[in-house]
C-alpha cells in the first residue's frame, strides 16, 4: 500500500508524510501521486490537528533544529506558525487513518471571543498574517516557486472535489 518502500521511493523527497487531517485547506495543494484511491499532495498551508504522520530522519533533524526556542505547542508551531523553514510535507487525501468514533476525552479549548478589544484583535490578525507568509515562503523554499504558483493559481473552489474523486490534479 502507501507505506511500501518501493512506492515511497517514487515520491518526491519529503520530510514528513501525514496520513490525515480534518481542517486542511485542500484547495492550496499540489498533487504528486495517486495510489489505491489516495492522492498524495503537498499542502501549501498545513494546519495543526494532524492525525498520524511519519518523519524521515532528515525531517526530524530539521524540526528539532527549527524548534529553538519552543514557544507554542508542537503542532501549532510546526504547522500553523510555520517555524521550520523548508519542511517538505506530503499528505494523503482522503485521510488514511481511522478517526475515533467515541466521545473525546479532551476538553473544549477556551477560544477567544470576538468581543476582544481592538488592539488584541489587531495583534492576533497580525500574527496570523505573518504565519501565512512564513508558510508560503516555506513551501516555496521546500518545493520551489513554480509549484507554489501552480497551487495558488489553481485554487478555484473545485480542487477539493477533484482530489476526492481522483480526477485532475491541483
Amino acid at each position: 500500500m502507501l507505506l511500501d518502500p518501493t512506492y515511497l521511493a517514487t515520491l518526491p523527497r519529503f520530510d514528513m508524510l501525514r496520513f490525515g487531517h480534518g481542517g486542511m485547506m485542500w484547495d492550496y495543494a499540489v498533487k504528486h501521486a495517486e495510489r489505491d484511491g489516495f492522492s498524495i499532495v503537498a499542502p501549501v498551508f498545513p494546519s495543526a490537528l494532524m492525525a498520524a504522520q511519519v518523519l524521515t530522519r532528515e525531517g526530524a533533524a530539521r524540526i528539532a533544529a527549527g524548534f529553538i526556542p519552543q514557544h507554542a505547542p508542537v503542532d501549532i508551531q510546526l504547522f500553523n506558525d510555520g517555524y521550520v523553514r523548508g519542511l517538505r510535507i506530503l499528505q494523503t487525501v482522503p485521510t488514511l487513518n481511522i478517526e475515533p468514533t467515541g466521545p473525546s476525552t479532551i476538553s473544549e479549548p477556551d477560544w477567544p471571543t470576538f468581543d476582544m478589544a481592538l488592539p488584541a484583535r489587531l495583534k492576533r490578525k497580525s500574527a496570523r498574517t505573518r504565519a501565512i507568509w512564513r508558510n508560503t515562503a516555506n513551501y516555496a523554499q521546500a518545493w520551489g516557486p513554480l509549484p507554489l504558483l501552480h497551487a495558488l493559481l489553481r485554487r478555484d473552489g473545485t480542487a477539493t472535489k477533484r482530489l476526492a474523486n481522483g480526477s485532475g490534479d491541483t
